[in-house]
C-alpha cells in the first residue's frame, strides 16, 4: 500500500471498525485530522421524512446511545486524534429524543476542549426541553442546527428564544425542505401540525 492510497482507491475494500480505520488508513493516506465527526445519539425520529439521509424511518424500535459507551468512545477518539477535531455533531434520528441528551455536550467538551459542538435537530422537541439541556448548551458552547421541514413550527420564535439563552442557532438541512412526511408522532404532544 503506497502512502498516496486511500480507502476509496483500494479494490474490494472491506468495512472497517473505527479503530481499524484509524490504525490502518490514517497513516497511509496523509489524513492527519478530522474536520467533522458525527455521533448518532438515537436512530429513531419523531418525523418520518421520505428522503431521510439518516434512514430514521427504517428504525424499527427506539435506540439510545449509552452515555458510558459514548464517554469511552470520545476518550478513545481524543486519544487517537490528540483532540484535533474541528467539530463534533450530535445527531440522530432526533437527538432531543434521548432521555439524557444534556449529558453529551459535557462529555464532548471534556475530551475536546477546542472543538465546535453542534446539535442537529428538527426543533420539534425544543419547547419540551428542561433547563439542564439549555444549561449544557451554554456551558459547553453548543450550537444548535435546526433542520427546517414543512411543518408548522414558529422557527423565528424558536431562534429568538435560543439566542436569548445565549445559544447560537443555524438553519439548514439536507435538501428535505420541500420533502413530504410519511407521518409524524410525538409522545409529548401526540401530533405535530404538518403542511403537505
Amino acid at each position: 500500500v503506497g502512502s498516496e492510497m486511500c480507502i476509496r482507491d483500494r479494490p474490494n475494500s472491506v468495512i472497517h471498525t473505527f479503530n481499524e480505520f484509524i490504525e490502518e488508513w490514517k497513516p497511509n493516506c496523509n489524513l492527519r485530522r478530522f474536520s467533522c465527526v458525527m455521533f448518532h445519539l438515537t436512530d429513531h425520529c419523531n418525523l418520518s421524512c421520505v428522503r431521510c439521509s439518516h434512514f430514521s424511518p427504517l428504525a424499527k424500535r427506539e435506540f439510545f446511545v449509552d452515555v458510558h459507551l459514548f464517554e469511552r468512545d470520545c476518550e478513545r477518539l481524543a486519544e487517537l486524534t490528540k483532540g484535533d477535531v474541528d467539530e463534533i455533531q450530535l445527531s440522530g434520528g432526533e437527538p432531543l429524543l434521548h432521555p439524557e441528551v444534556e449529558k453529551f455536550p459535557y462529555i464532548v467538551r471534556k475530551h475536546f476542549p477546542q472543538t465546535k459542538i453542534i446539535i442537529i435537530t428538527n426543533a420539534t422537541k425544543l419547547k419540551f426541553m428542561k433547563d439542564p439541556f439549555f444549561e449544557a448548551c451554554v456551558d459547553n458552547k453548543v450550537e444548535i442546527w435546526i433542520s427546517q421541514y414543512p411543518i408548522k413550527l414558529p422557527y423565528e420564535d424558536i431562534k429568538k428564544t435560543l439566542e436569548d439563552k445565549g445559544i447560537n442557532v443555524t438553519y439548514g438541512n439536507s435538501g428535505n425542505t420541500k420533502d413530504c412526511l410519511l407521518y409524524t408522532s410525538d409522545a409529548a404532544d401526540d401530533r405535530i401540525s404538518v403542511d403537505l
